[in-house]
């Protein structure tokens, strides 16, 4: 497909979905929370929960632990999800808010891909060509923009052969707080398809 600036993740800001549909377009392997400012507060400044919102009224939390949130972007995902197709080549420009509950810890974007004709259908590739970014939050709660750019393909060969993902959960979009347990909230994500590779 062409080139688009429109975001292509469905729910990725958050808004206009039920808590089920958040978590379920944002599994994890972590415990993890939706937060949402009330409604019945005319006074923003009186929600408690004000501060933890980037923008609108909802955001995603990763409580605390190990592991990753994700978004499921391979082949076949319903349109709810994924809004056009991703395809080796494509350029996707990738931005999100997060705020640490914790200083000077780093945030990692990176993908997941599963293929069958891997030693390991979920083995990383060796050149670290799915880290998208690496980014240290120096202070704790502060929201902090991320952007980066991530061509698709590289993250999807092994010894030199193109393994397209078959499914939607064969490839991911995670994010992890790196050497830490400490948790953060995500909101306003957002992927644009700014060059594409068909």
């Amino acid at each position: 497909m062409a080139p688009t600036a429109a975001n292509i993740l469905g729910f990725a800001d958050m808004e206009d979905a039920t808590d089920q549909q958040i978590l379920n377009a944002w599994p994890a392997k972590l415990p993890t929370a939706v937060i949402r400012l009330d409604p019945s507060i005319t006074d923003p400044a009186l929600d408690p929960n004000t501060p933890l919102v980037h923008s609108g009224s909802t955001a995603l939390e990763v409580v605390e632990g190990r592991g990753f949130v994700m978004r499921q972007i391979g082949g076949d995902c319903p349109t709810s999800r994924l809004k056009e197709p991703i395809s080796a080549g494509d350029q996707l420009r990738i931005s999100f808010w997060v705020r640490m509950k914790a200083a000077n810890k780093i945030i990692v974007l990176y993908t997941g891909h599963y293929h069958e004709s891997k030693p390991k259908p979920w083995a990383i590739q060796r050149d670290d060509s799915n880290i998208i970014s690496r980014t240290r939050i120096n202070k704790a709660n502060e929201w902090t923009r991320i952007e980066a750019i991530h061509t698709v393909g590289d993250d999807w060969t092994w010894d030199s052969e193109l393994l397209p993902p078959e499914k939607c959960n064969h490839y991911q979009l995670r994010i992890r707080a790196d050497a830490t347990t400490a948790g953060y909230y995500l909101d306003d994500f957002k992927v644009e398809k700014v060059a594409s590779g068909s």
